[in-house]
């Protein structure tokens, strides 16, 4: 009867575990995913204004009414990168104010506050979070990977005068102060070839484009793990396109599931199912035993 009532009680505790991981995972993906929702909303809404969601060329007019200080458009064929990009008058406040000037954890897309804005330099910065829901600059992190860069090799740049295919050449980890963020040191051939040869030699995949002193960067840069205080920065030259080619390349495609979701939301729903798993398997056991004991 004593030893009755101890397997009882196991399952019983068994059962109260199983609960409580189920329900603490529930609260944790909910935790994760609360505000992230409203971002995505937002930017939705972007996208619709912006018409680019329709195969039209995209709405500077409109979107200026909700930011003046809109300069570009940027899409990647197939991934969720699909954004406005601004310029303000600091590097702070786009960190966690969205498009619409809206408190924002996801931020937005923002050019360095020491470039012109016009894509002109021979170096432009855009700035963008590396967001848990997949979001925003999140997708960079897979340039890691020769195979990624293979399938995702181009994006498209539209500012209100012209329209670049951005011809991804390099990707490199490097630490968040980085002497490469500093506009001012990019002034004569000698520095520019260097700075060239640099991040292609150490770029984390390998590719077929050339780049030389006149052409014009731009870097894309958001956070990564593998160091303290570590960025991940995406490069790519500006290859000017006429209407015709723009139309080609700036075809609307949903991202995939993968695409849209980050890693880290896999891994936590995966940790959360194997977790549930092991405890049922657990309490499938106890039961048997206490079945064939009968």
């Amino acid at each position: 009867m004593e030893k009755n009532n101890k397997n009882k009680g196991f399952l019983i505790v068994i059962m109260i575990l199983l609960i409580g991981v189920i329900a603490f995972c529930a609260y944790k993906l909910l935790d994760i995913g609360k505000g992230y929702l409203d971002d995505r909303k937002a930017y939705t809404e972007i996208v619709k204004i912006s018409k680019i969601d329709e195969g039209e060329d995209v709405d500077f007019k409109a979107l200026e009414k909700t930011n003046d200080g809109v300069k570009a458009w940027i899409y990647s064929p197939k991934t969720i990168i699909n954004y406005p990009v601004v310029k303000g008058e600091d590097n702070d406040y786009y960190l966690n104010h969205n498009f619409s000037k809206d408190s924002a954890a996801c931020g937005a897309l923002f050019i360095d506050k020491d470039n012109n804005g016009d894509f002109q330099d021979f170096l432009t910065i855009i700035y963008g979070h590396r967001m848990r829901d997949g979001s925003m600059f999140a997708s960079l992190g897979n340039y890691l990977k020769q195979d990624y860069y293979d399938k995702h090799n181009y994006m498209v740049l539209r500012t209100k005068s012209k329209a670049y295919k951005l011809e991804l050449f390099a990707g490199n980890i490097i630490e968040g102060h980085s002497e490469y963020y500093d506009l001012s040191r990019y002034t004569n051939n000698e520095v520019k070839e260097a700075f060239i040869k640099e991040i292609v030699d150490n770029s984390s995949f390998k590719s077929d484009v050339s780049v030389g002193v006149n052409d014009r960067i731009v870097c894309l840069s958001t956070c990564t793990y593998e160091i303290d205080n570590g960025r991940y920065v995406l490069f790519g030259k500006l290859s000017e396109l006429d209407e015709p080619e723009y139309k080609e390349v700036i075809r609307y495609e949903e991202p995939s599931l993968t695409e849209s979701v980050s890693d880290e939301v896999l891994w936590i729903l995966v940790g959360a199912c194997a977790v549930v798993l092991l405890l049922l398997v657990i309490l499938i056991r106890a039961m048997v035993k206490k079945r064939s004991r009968k």
